[in-house]
């Protein structure tokens, strides 16, 4: 949870993470395939190939989630909190629509104005 008054975290640049993505790829790759015919005969390409996919995904994908998935998730969660903050002091009321003109969210100055419980209004 972010403190008043400190900036958001930051992202890492689109093309850090796809560099990154990519040498990590290319790193595990390399390995799987070095000693993938120590481990497979070469007469069995079928279940190499098999393996090698399945390997490249459960070694990479730890890396997706640590370089890429859990920073966006910290930065998603932290702009949530701060909208909830926001909307939770503002003294007028605020009622947030969809595109199809569905109440999504109202704050709890909406809330004491229409003297609607959100569950109630909400939908």
């Amino acid at each position: 949870m972010n403190t008043p008054g400190l900036p958001a975290p930051k992202l890492p640049t689109p093309l850090h993470l796809f560099a990154t993505l990519l040498v990590t790829i290319c790193t595990v790759e390399t390995l799987v395939h070095f000693y993938m015919s120590s481990v497979i005969p070469d007469s069995q390409k079928a279940i190499q190939g098999i393996t090698d996919a399945l390997l490249l995904v459960f070694i990479i994908a730890p890396f997706v989630w640590l370089r890429i998935a859990r920073p966006m998730r910290t930065v998603a969660m932290a702009e949530i909190s701060r909208t909830k903050a926001v909307l939770g002091s503002v003294v007028e009321a605020v009622i947030c629509f969809n595109d199809g003109g569905t109440i999504e969210s109202l704050n709890p100055a909406a809330e004491k104005m229409f003297r609607f419980h959100p569950r109630e209004i909400l939908g």
